[in-house]
């Protein structure tokens, strides 16, 4: 099944953030915005598997410098 298509009209401010967003973590428009809806709708099961695993990284290298910090 084709997954449907919207659109939307976001505040050029949040334009920018959005843009340097996923320049600077290598993801699509359509990647952050199924996770924001996602997490919005309490649908974490959505949220594209990159981005969970991305997140799931940045918790371990947070941890890793409170353990080995002490």
């Amino acid at each position: 099944m084709k997954s449907p298509h919207i659109s939307i009209r976001i505040p050029p401010q949040l334009n920018m953030q959005l843009e340097a967003y996923i320049k600077r973590n290598g993801v699509t428009k359509t990647e952050v915005m199924v996770s924001a809806l996602a997490r919005y709708l309490d649908c974490d099961a959505e949220v594209p598997l990159n981005l969970r695993i991305r997140e799931l990284e940045e918790r371990v290298k947070g941890l890793e410098t409170v353990v080995y910090s002490n």
